[in-house]
């Protein structure tokens, strides 16, 4: 378990790569998930895709969607195209390998919206694992998850958000 945000992104990153991983299909069987603050990402293969934290620990609000990591996790496994990690894994993954009779009846409106999801669910289903670690001090946890995500734009606002996947020609970090 990383303790300091002086343990650095390299460490955090190496924990989550080490750290079991399990496919996010299976995130709801899978009793053991924090639902307590703390620092996750979703890989494909060693690729990883995306690093975030859960910063509110479920004890200390009313807001019942709070559920930790575990709850987090479950927002990326509903791949909501309101998500920018489903848009960007529809972007980046799904739509460039559709064939052009598929791509015609996109740009046509034969397919909308819902028939992307479905595509983008099943291509996490097939292909998103995940990892987590809890964090002691959870104010911490946003500058761990920055530090291991150099390649992510992050905001300056309030939000934790950052934008997801390297586009392509953006140089990834595989950890080993």
């Amino acid at each position: 378990m990383v303790t300091s945000v002086s343990d650095g992104a390299d460490l955090v990153l190496k924990e989550l790569a080490r750290g079991e991983r399990r496919m996010l299909r299976d995130l709801r069987s899978t009793p053991d998930v924090p639902r307590i603050p703390g620092i996750y990402s979703l890989w494909h293969g060693d690729l990883c895709l995306y690093v975030g934290i859960a910063r509110v620990d479920p004890a200390n609000t009313r807001n019942p969607q709070a559920a930790g990591v575990a709850g987090r996790l479950d927002t990326y496994r509903r791949c909501r195209l309101t998500s920018d990690f489903a848009i960007a894994c529809a972007f980046r993954f799904v739509v460039p390998e559709l064939d052009s009779q598929e791509v015609r009846r996109l740009a046509a409106g034969e397919r909308g919206v819902r028939d992307v999801q479905t595509a983008v669910e099943a291509w996490v289903n097939q292909h998103v694992s995940f990892s987590a670690s809890c964090v002691r001090r959870p104010a911490c946890g946003r500058s761990r998850a920055k530090r291991a995500s150099p390649w992510f734009a992050w905001p300056r606002a309030a939000s934790l958000q950052p934008p997801v996947i390297p586009s392509p020609g953006v140089r990834a970090t595989k950890v080993r």
